[in-house]
């Protein structure tokens, strides 16, 4: 019998439709200038791949695969990047620098220079650059350290007649000058210039060489190995060696098919380990929890149950303030990549996460930001802030009564009054407030103006703003944070205020107010430590100089 025709349910093939469960893994992705958060779903929990992560860079910025490579950022202490390998996989929550393979020459070696005069913020390949004007030349044109290096190669023992390359003239002046912060342009200029210095005689140094090198940068440029804060110069000292390591480790790769040494090693391979993924999101704004991936293994269900929850607990009078931590805890991620990639108006963050419109929970917000080991959120900044407060004050007793409100004499004298510590340094701290914007002639008045560009301002009543002499120690102020006409926080004093005004521009990742920018970026940077990869303001560094002469 033909069945050719049969359509009955017993003869038609059986198919199975099987859904492969798919991961979202965040990246921010940088190219010059520009910055670019964005997703890469696929099949991995571990991440994505270097095709993936090529992919969506060429996709981002309209480019050609093969006219770049990538950089994945290596957290602090090294705040360096280092070249991703085509068997890489990276976590969630990187940062990822993308570079063009034909470098575009920037006048780095001819005095100060910024990304916006090239394609992409890179130092040129010091191959292709004249060392420096200093360099001496003999009759043949070869210069004399040209010949240094050319002879300890032939002699074998060339790290014993090293010398440290002359440096561009205006890295060299701002070291003899003393600077111990560079541009991160700058500390890749001085490690290339090494490298192509050493790279005639090996490109392999061994350990005690590269600690050798190193040894003779800071003799040369003693600045370069003073402690930080927070680091001693020993730490220096080793954070140096591994900064040159990866500068080599870089510069072999990219220069594989020019370089003998490295061809009889056979095919190049990475045997050096570079740091593994933390799976942290880089420190952007100074935040280690920027962009931060999921530690909780949550999902939409699980973060969407936890949102209800939260919105139900806030209307309630004795709510569970343990439970509400953790269940912020949880949604943290969640939260961050829909403030960060979809700017949501703040009355809609409002109703989905009511709870960071409290003020205790916004200092707890700070520290999720900040990172777990952070210090207390109020504490840092009240710590940071009276490590200045003196001398600012001092600067304000001295500048003319014109220049600054009625009630900073009022405040100053109270200070010298006051047998109470704590409310001493809270005196103390506000007329440091009040001087603040003075030192970088900016107006105190901005900190209570509604902005046209809608950026947070301090909203209170008349009687309460600093032309009131009972300003700061009154006991009926009353102080609103306020941002696209929403009540972010209220507070009662003026140093709660500001400190919550700079937590609402963290937590719902917007600009600081314009009229006052330079103000807060003395606060983010100087009185909270909040470290990013954007250059220090000049006037920054004259107040905090001068600053630093009235301690």
């Amino acid at each position: 019998m033909d069945n050719s025709g049969d359509n009955s349910p017993d003869s038609s093939p059986v198919t199975t439709d099987v859904e492969m469960e798919s991961f979202k893994h965040q990246f921010v992705f940088v190219y010059g200038e520009h910055c670019k958060a964005a997703s890469i779903e696929n099949g991995s929990p571990c991440g994505a791949n270097y095709s993936e992560l090529k992919d969506k860079a060429a996709s981002l910025y309209q480019l050609t695969e093969s006219d770049f490579f990538l950089e994945k950022y290596l957290n602090s202490p090294f705040n360096t990047y280092v070249d991703l390998e085509e068997r890489d996989q990276l976590a969630s929550g990187q940062k990822i620098k993308i570079r063009n393979k034909v470098i575009i020459p920037i006048q780095i070696f001819g005095g100060i220079s910024t990304a916006k005069e090239a394609k992409i913020a890179d130092v040129p390949n010091t191959a292709d650059v004249p060392n420096t004007v200093d360099d001496e030349a003999d009759a043949s044109g070869t210069s004399k350290d040209k010949q240094a290096n050319q002879l300890t190669f032939q002699g074998g023992s060339w790290i014993n007649n090293f010398k440290i390359p002359q440096l561009p003239a205006n890295i060299k002046q701002k070291l003899q000058k003393g600077a111990t912060d560079l541009k991160m342009a700058e500390y890749g200029a001085i490690l290339e210039m090494v490298f192509f210095r050493v790279k005639p005689s090996t490109v392999y140094p061994t350990t005690s060489q590269y600690g050798q090198i190193i040894e003779l940068l800071f003799q040369e440029y003693p600045s370069l190995s003073l402690a930080r804060e927070n680091m001693s110069a020993g730490q220096v000292k080793k954070l140096w060696i591994k900064r040159l390591e990866y500068k080599f480790q870089n510069l072999r790769k990219r220069h594989k098919d020019e370089i003998p040494e490295i061809k009889k090693r056979g095919k190049y391979t990475r045997n050096e380990t570079t740091q593994p993924p933390s799976g942290k999101a880089a420190p952007m704004w100074g935040l280690i929890n920027y962009l931060p991936i999921n530690q909780h293994s949550e999902d939409e269900e699980t973060i969407t149950k936890h949102k209800q929850w939260l919105q139900t607990e806030a209307t309630k009078k004795y709510p569970n303030i343990s439970r509400v931590q953790a269940a912020m805890d949880m949604t943290l991620a969640s939260r961050r990549l829909w403030i960060v990639n979809e700017q949501p108006t703040i009355k809609s963050v409002r109703e989905e996460y009511p709870w960071l419109f409290k003020s205790e929970q916004q200092v707890v917000e700070m520290k999720r930001l900040l990172g777990a080991e952070s210090e207390d959120y109020e504490k840092r900044f009240k710590r940071g802030l009276k490590n200045w407060s003196l001398a600012m004050v001092r600067y304000g007793r001295k500048q003319k009564k014109s220049r600054l409100p009625n009630c900073f004499q009022h405040i100053s004298d109270a200070i010298g009054l006051s047998r109470d510590a704590s409310k001493k340094d809270d005196l103390m701290a506000t007329a440091a407030l009040l001087v603040l914007p003075s030192l970088f002639r900016e107006k105190l008045d901005s900190f209570f103006e509604p902005n046209e560009d809608g950026t947070p301002y301090i909203r209170c009543d008349e009687e309460n703003k600093p032309t009131n002499l009972e300003f700061g120690h009154a006991e009926d102020e009353v102080f609103e944070v306020v941002l696209d006409d929403t009540v972010l926080t209220s507070c009662k004093s003026f140093l709660s205020a500001v400190m919550l005004l700079i937590a609402g521009i963290y937590m719902f990742s917007i600009v600081n107010p314009p009229s006052l920018s330079k103000s807060f970026t003395f606060l983010e940077k100087v009185v909270l430590g909040l470290e990013d990869d954007q250059p220090l303001n000049r006037s920054l560094i004259t107040v905090v100089a001068k600053l630093n002469a009235l301690k």
